[in-house]
């Protein structure tokens, strides 16, 4: 469906609760779920999110459901309590309490080695073969997916086709392997099916009842229709097309569940409760604090740390649980905060590099924990894309080695580039990066680089500005056969299809279609890391044709040149 053709109808709210207030069981007063909905009616409409539920729950076991928006544009069909979504990520957290479980009867042990159960698995040549608690904190040095392959054995047996970066283990380092790894795990110890294992140990016991361990085909009747943008290859916009995402029948424990918001409330009630649940204990009191202890640090200036299945982040005294969720077509994301209580989960049918669900989600938490504290509630975000707080600072003329100039200019918060008389504006996309509404500027963020704190050098894909106050240097070399590097490689995988290598000041990066730009470090002839600190993802270039590579081998997917520059 057009972007241009947004049906602002689908924009429809369906109350959970009957008109009159809430239920005495419901988290949150009538006050704080006015604010909530209109906060989230303004962010699907600010971010063109087709349809949206909300969980919560608290524990002292009430919950609450909210559900917004179409389920399929095309039909008009609304999202209803019978929606069911798929989670993504979100599904790791059931993975590692079923690991949990399994240790709990003791027939798991969270330092044996994988190949105590998967005698077949080998890691890449060089790495050790990691433990079952590696594999849940995603410290075993396996990359992060293997798009290519539709099912869990082969995508695993497949890492010892790969090669280990010099210096060991990376740390951490996100792996969707790893978790499904430890789903083949869980089969071998159980000799069961992971679905099935999941219904008798999770669903059944919380009462779950609508959520499935695997996504069939036969789903897509009561489940929400996803979608995604229509251009792959380029920063996504808000009010670009939006297209049906391809159906993906997916197995695997990284995330492979289909669920509602009712039965995600009743998951949330789980952990907020510890590990209890109404029927009895899902995971025990320690099981619990392994889940959620802080076992390594993502990154040095990350504030979070992973536990189990989450993202763990400590504040004010209080543990916080995170975690997103991304599939074809869907983005969830869930946040608790265990020393208050109160929980939520966010469940949409987009994908979009630009829809952010986390924000909805905070916002939901800050408001009813800022409710229940009897404090003001936090105020709706503005949703307005252009304001840059900085924007003087980005003022002026950068000119390219070739004399192409780009000029900025700043009006109160507003930052503009000038060209032909007219102006167009810039929004921010993090910290100094920006997406330009100019044709000429949509395949890649602008992004600057800063002198003594000042922006002095800005860049746009392979094409390299400084202005007047920039000092270093202007020429940089390139090796010869980088050239034949430099094109648009795609595949044909519905996860990730597209990205682009060129070179600028002397060096080669890899940029995807999110906007993200990769440093590519060099470890032979062909062969480089994929980000400037130690991790085990690679990009080998191949099947040269009149110096041109026509394969590159992105952590073993296989991706094919498009068109030669």
């Amino acid at each position: 469906m057009a972007g241009r053709r947004w049906a602002m109808s689908a924009l429809v709210l369906i109350a959970a609760a009957a008109s009159g207030g809430e239920s005495p069981k419901s988290p949150g007063s009538p006050a704080a779920w006015e604010r909530i909905e209109a906060a989230v009616r303004s962010r699907m409409s600010a971010e063109r999110i087709p349809g949206l539920a909300i969980a919560v729950a608290d524990s002292s076991g009430r919950t609450a459901e909210r559900y917004f928006g179409a389920a399929d544009l095309k039909t008009g069909r609304p999202v209803a309590p019978d929606t069911l979504f798929q989670i993504g990520s979100l599904s790791k957290a059931f993975t590692a309490a079923l690991v949990l479980r399994l240790v709990e009867a003791e027939r798991l042990d969270l330092e044996s080695p994988v190949t105590e159960w998967l005698p077949w698995f080998r890691p890449s040549q060089g790495v050790r073969v990691p433990t079952i608690h590696q594999l849940l904190t995603h410290t075993a040095g396996l990359p992060g997916d293997r798009d290519d392959i539709p099912s869990p054995l082969p995508v695993v047996f497949a890492t010892r086709e790969r090669r280990a970066l010099p210096g060991g283990s990376p740390g951490f380092h996100y792996s969707n392997i790893g978790y499904q790894a430890l789903g083949l795990v869980l089969e071998t110890a159980a000799h069961r099916p992971y679905a099935e294992l999941l219904e008798s140990e999770i669903l059944r016991p919380l009462g779950m009842s609508a959520t499935s361990g695997t996504i069939t085909a036969a789903a897509r009747a009561t489940s929400a229709t996803g979608y995604e943008p229509a251009w792959d290859d380029r920063p996504p916009h808000p009010r670009d097309p939006l297209v049906e995402a391809p159906w993906v029948e997916y197995a695997a424990a990284d995330g492979c569940l289909l669920s509602n918001a009712a039965d995600m409330a009743r998951w949330l009630r789980m952990l907020l409760s510890r590990g209890a649940a109404p029927s009895g204990r899902i995971l025990s009191e320690e099981s619990f604090g392994r889940m959620t202890r802080p076992w390594v640090r993502v990154a040095p200036l990350d504030p979070s740390s992973y536990g189990y299945g989450f993202f763990v982040r400590s504040a004010e005294g209080r543990t916080f649980l995170l975690h997103t969720g991304g599939m074809p077509g869907f983005a969830s994301a869930l946040e608790a905060d265990l020393g208050r209580g109160i929980g939520v989960v966010v469940l949409t049918n987009v994908a979009r590099a630009d829809v952010r669900p986390t924000d909805i989600a905070g916002f939901v938490l800050r408001t009813l924990l800022a409710d229940a504290a009897g404090e003001a509630l936090p105020e709706i975000p503005e949703e307005d894309r252009t304001r840059v707080p900085n924007a003087k600072e980005y003022a002026g003329t950068f000119v390219s080695g070739s004399g192409e100039k780009i000029v900025l200019s700043a009006e109160e918060d507003r930052l503009f580039l000038v060209r032909d008389g007219k102006r167009f504006p810039l929004e921010p996309r993090g910290e100094d990066r920006f997406w330009v509404d100019h044709p000429d500027f949509g395949l890649f963020f602008l992004r600057f680089a800063r002198q003594n704190g000042r922006p002095v050098e800005a860049a746009y894909g392979p094409a390299w500005y400084v202005s007047e106050a920039y000092e270093g240097r202007r020429s940089f070399d390139v090796p010869k056969e980088w050239s034949g590097y430099r094109g648009h490689y795609r595949a044909t995988n519905p996860w990730t299809r597209s990205f682009r290598v060129f070179f600028r000041q002397g060096k080669l990066f890899l940029a995807t279609s999110a906007g993200d730009e990769r440093l590519l470090v060099p470890l032979e002839p062909g062969r480089f890391r994929v980000g400037a600190e130690r991790v085990p993802e690679t990009l080998r270039f191949d099947e040269s044709v009149d110096g041109w590579a026509q394969r590159a081998v992105l952590s073993g997917v296989s991706f094919y040149r498009f068109f030669t520059p």
